[in-house]
């Protein structure tokens, strides 16, 4: 009788055992799952705000902060709407995709993909209905420029000759360049308008293998104005410069603008001037240009690269960093050629890549990326 006890308290125990790991490996395998999709965490507020010494945060109160933590990365992200971005990234054979997602649900929806090369030159209609991007031809040296309708789901060249830069406005002019010509094209009919050509032919040519890739096209808020950006270096000189050429698209006039230094990210302001982060006599930071006077402004110093200024030029936001890689996410009022009530909104940020505003300037989008996965910080402010 006693063996026969033993024998069934040998078996309740193993069987507790086994039921115990099984337990242990189902919730390993569901947190798992978890971990591989996309997950909003709601953030304490009070471990972003950080207050200035000179105490000026009116106008910066944080509502609310999440975080979106993905296995993906983000890389040449539009906005479409207050809720939606759409980007370039990379599948799990590192092939490029280009992806929709929206922010609020985290619903991610796959667009457009390759089953070889990538998107360079990438450019996306404010609608998200149209993705023109080019690719290098290696058996023609040569570049081709594409056209992707997300509607109709058909490709077509775009421009013969294809173009080293790609820009496309109010979703249905497409701006492009070329060896000889800065060109647009009405994407409903066809029609092709030379914009400019001595200034593109002016470029030293013996740069221009790299100059290519250092050609950069913006607009106007209003879409009436295109800015070519040409990054390139003085003859006989190790010095660079910076040539803005200016295009008003109703009337053709062109202008040129030259800045003794490097320009990095530029955006076009609603008064006609322009705010860019760069490099000039050796500073590095923010500063804003004023064609009228042909004469620039420092803003702020320090290493930064990322800087967003909301549609209608009140607010900007950009992040500094230190020589330990370690960034700060600043938030301020922009008045014009001056910043006020600059704000550390997050202190303790690590390989932050983009920042953009929502359409409304309401919500500010900060996304970092390490190792193959991202994080976008999603701050809201108080009017």
């Amino acid at each position: 009788m006693k063996n026969k006890f033993k024998t069934h308290s040998i078996y309740y125990v193993i069987l507790i055992l086994v039921i115990f790991i099984l337990s242990f490996y189902f919730l390993s395998y569901i947190y798992t799952l978890n971990g591989r999709k996309n997950r909003t965490i709601v953030l304490e507020k009070s471990l972003f705000n950080n207050d200035q010494p000179n105490g000026k945060t009116e106008g910066f109160g944080i509502e609310s902060v999440s975080r979106l933590d993905t296995n993906y990365m983000f890389f040449n992200v539009t906005v479409l709407d207050n809720d939606t971005i759409m980007f370039k990234t990379l599948d799990k054979n590192d092939n490029e995709k280009i992806s929709s997602l929206d922010i609020d649900n985290n619903k991610l929806t796959e667009i457009y993909k390759k089953s070889s090369d990538g998107f360079n030159h990438l450019a996306v209609s404010e609608d998200g209905t149209k993705i023109i991007y080019s690719d290098f031809i290696r058996e023609k040296n040569n570049w081709k420029t594409y056209l992707y309708d997300v509607n109709t789901k058909q490709t077509t060249e775009v421009i013969t000759d294809g173009s080293y830069a790609n820009l496309i406005i109010n979703n249905n002019k497409y701006i492009g360049v070329n060896d000889n010509d800065l060109f647009m094209k009405d994407l409903n009919t066809g029609e092709v308008n030379i914009l400019a050509s001595a200034a593109i032919k002016s470029i030293t040519q013996t740069n221009a293998p790299k100059a290519k890739e250092m050609y950069t096209l913006k607009s106007s808020q209003d879409g009436n104005t295109v800015y070519f950006i040409y990054q390139g270096i003085k003859p006989s000189s190790t010095e660079s410069k910076s040539r803005i050429l200016k295009v008003n698209l109703q009337n053709k006039e062109t202008s040129e603008d030259i800045i003794e230094g490097t320009v990095y990210n530029l955006i076009p302001l609603n008064d006609g001037n322009f705010i860019f982060t760069g490099n000039i006599q050796g500073t590095d930071g923010i500063f804003i240009y004023n064609v009228k006077g042909k004469s620039y402004k420092n803003l702020k110093q320090g290493n930064i690269y990322n800087m967003e200024v909301t549609e209608d030029n009140k607010k900007i936001a950009y992040d500094i960093s230190n020589n330990s890689g370690v960034s700060e996410l600043h938030v301020a009022l922009f008045n014009k050629d001056k910043i006020e009530a600059d704000t550390t909104v997050y202190g303790n940020a690590r390989y932050g890549n983009s920042l953009k505003w929502s359409k409304d300037g309401k919500r500010l989008l900060y996304f970092t990326g390490y190792n193959g996965g991202s994080t976008i910080y999603k701050f809201s402010f108080k009017e």
